[in-house]
């Protein structure tokens, strides 16, 4: 029987422990499996359309992490949480996918014109427009940092993930993820600002 690795004690989206969850999935518990999908799918595709700019391809990419996962389910290793395991594991399989992907020209162009929430929920069409151009202007403003300060941000505050989580994702320290959310937030409050590099 393999090690127990350290794991917080329960996951936010399903309330129950990661240690439970890693057990049961590796047991092939369909229904867990099916909980954790919908749980984390939404929120993942959110992540991956942040990182790739086509709702399609992140679809695609969600699809393949949780495919690969099950196919690996009796040997899934997860280090530090369920949940920074699938953020990582989305963030690798996009840029793996946009390295070696012909589209990168065509998801930089459509990057505005695709964008599409599943989780709007305004409904006149006056407040569609302005939701609209909301989120265009801070999409805007989140394209002025790096792509590394972005999904530090995106992490931070639309997944709400601890700074050791944040760490864990993006192969960094604890540390090194607050001061790089820190260096983003004065980054944005200066007027124009130069990605890092």
């Amino acid at each position: 029987m393999r090690s127990q690795p350290p794991l917080t004690p329960a996951d936010r989206y399903l309330g129950i422990a990661n240690a439970e969850i890693v057990e049961g999935i590796g047991r092939s518990d369909q229904e867990l499996f099916s909980r954790l999908f919908g749980s984390y799918a939404t929120p993942l595709v959110q992540w991956a359309y942040l990182l790739c700019h086509d709702k399609d391809l992140a679809e695609d990419i969600v699809a393949d992490v949780f495919t690969y996962i099950w196919e690996i389910r009796g040997h899934w290793n997860v280090r530090t949480t369920v949940e920074a395991y699938l953020f990582g594991a989305v963030r690798v399989r996009t840029r793996s996918i946009l390295r070696t992907d012909s589209r990168r020209g065509k998801i930089a162009e459509d990057f505005y014109a695709s964008h599409e929430r599943a989780e709007r929920s305004v409904s006149t069409p006056g407040a569609n427009i302005e939701h609209a151009e909301l989120q265009g202007q801070v999409h805007g403003i989140l394209a002025r940092l790096s792509p590394r300060q972005r999904e530090a941000v995106y992490a931070r505050w639309y997944e709400e993930m601890s700074y050791d989580d944040i760490g864990a994702l993006l192969d960094i320290s604890a540390l090194a993820a607050r001061q790089l959310v820190f260096r983003a937030i004065g980054a944005l409050r200066r007027p124009e600002i130069a990605p890092e590099k």
